[in-house]
């Protein structure tokens, strides 16, 4: 078996460029896939890519010039905080887009996964939450050193993210979900 690798772009309408940058992505596996590093990666890695999770908030997000104008799918749901969490097992108002990715993730294991936003330039890691949140604090995950290193490696590896240009700096580029924004 190879470990399975998923990206997911755009869970808020309005931030476009996610959509785009995984869309770039696939591009890019099969313009070069006879590549050495690209032969590479993709004979050792299943690769799934989900460029838009929310098509309803992109076209909102298109007709208006406000910026929070499709944040939210058609139903006015934050797609992004309307996955039951390890905490939190509810799910009888999730959103037709969030149980189609839970019933894909129960067919599809996977070992890493990427969702990108484009209004904070930060590798957030898990957890994004802890039990009765309130306030922010930090949530490790069993694996948090892992977690932490693979936010290290991509963080060290992108030009900006830890520039003291970057008006979002967070030290070294990453932050535990959780202590910087708890989804729940």
């Amino acid at each position: 078996l190879r470990p399975d690798t998923k990206f997911i772009g755009e869970l808020h309408g309005n931030q476009p460029s996610t959509k785009e940058i995984l869309i770039d992505l696939a591009y890019y596996l099969l313009e070069n896939q006879n590549k050495n590093d690209v032969d590479f990666l993709l004979s050792k890695t299943r690769i799934h890519i989900i460029p838009s999770l929310n098509p309803d908030g992109f076209d909102i997000a298109k007709q208006s010039c406000n910026d929070t104008k499709g944040r939210n799918n058609a139903k006015d749901v934050d797609i992004n905080a309307n996955f039951p969490d390890l905490f939190d097992s509810i799910t009888e108002d999730l959103q037709p887009e969030t149980r189609a990715v839970i019933d894909w993730l129960d067919q599809n294991d996977f070992v890493l996964g990427a969702n990108f936003h484009s209004e904070a330039m930060v590798v957030d890691y898990p957890f994004d939450n802890y039990k009765n949140a309130k306030g922010s604090k930090y949530s490790a995950t069993s694996d948090d050193d892992v977690a932490r290193a693979v936010s290290q490696v991509y963080a060290d590896n992108h030009p900006l993210m830890k520039s003291p240009v970057n008006c979002d700096h967070f030290q070294n580029g990453i932050i535990n979900g959780a202590e910087w924004y708890p989804t729940k």
